[in-house]
């Protein structure tokens, strides 16, 4: 434990900020973050962050260093990974979506992408492609599964259109929550796997339908949703 805070990702700016809970304070925490996005801590207090820019996760250690959690599935480089979740038995479970491939929020793709038409110039205003391992998206979204020996197993596969966002379990992790299209869904944790993925609501608040984000899951099972 190394204090009462919140740290969140600010993307577009390549910062993380931290809320200090004694104080009120808000302090800068990390810069660069390499547009960080989902941020969590461990069971050993051990900040964990998905990296857009560099697409990978990575795990901050107690002593300064810095440990690569996932960065390729079966050869192929991650997406971007996008939010994290650490489970009660060691594992780490992140998305992996498309959207750090824009300028903006991360590292372009190089000739046409999910968020290029093949016009667009990846070198522009961006002086650090060549420390990427790949300069396109190959793989589909999807979510995985960090197990505590280092395996990473695909827990789910999504579509172009159907992608997974934000990620949290339930207070005694047997369930998994997820942002899933524009949608929240839950589903049954067994294990490495997941079991009856089903809609848990259709976000449509006062005939306005809303787009989840990243989400918690408070002690009582409440789901915020940002």
């Amino acid at each position: 434990n190394q204090g009462q805070y919140v740290v969140w990702s600010d993307v577009t700016a390549d910062v993380q900020y931290r809320y200090i809970w004694e104080t009120g304070e808000i302090t800068q925490f990390r810069k660069p973050t390499y547009n960080s996005n989902g941020n969590t801590f461990d069971f050993q207090g051990r900040q964990i962050s998905a990296q857009h820019f560099l697409r990978r996760v990575v795990r901050f250690e107690h002593d300064g260093t810095l440990t690569v959690i996932a960065d390729s599935y079966n050869g192929q480089p991650l997406n971007s990974p996008n939010d994290i979740a650490v489970h009660k038995d060691g594992s780490i479970w992140f998305t992996d979506p498309y959207y750090g491939g824009q300028l903006s929020e991360g590292h372009p793709d190089e000739g046409p992408g999910p968020f290029t038409d093949g016009v667009a110039n990846g070198n522009i205003g961006n002086g650090m492609l060549g420390i990427v391992g790949s300069k396109k998206q190959v793989r589909p979204p999807a979510v995985y599964r960090v197990d505590p020996s280092g395996r990473i197993d695909m827990v789910l596969e999504g579509k172009p259109d159907l992608v997974a966002n934000g990620i949290a379990f339930s207070p005694d992790y047997s369930k998994v929550y997820l942002c899933w299209g524009r949608n929240l869904a839950v589903a049954e944790v067994e294990g490495a796997k997941i079991a009856d993925l089903r809609s848990l609501t259709d976000c449509l608040v006062d005939e306005i339908k809303c787009g989840p984000d990243g989400h918690r899951v408070d002690a009582y099972g409440n789901v915020w949703s940002g």
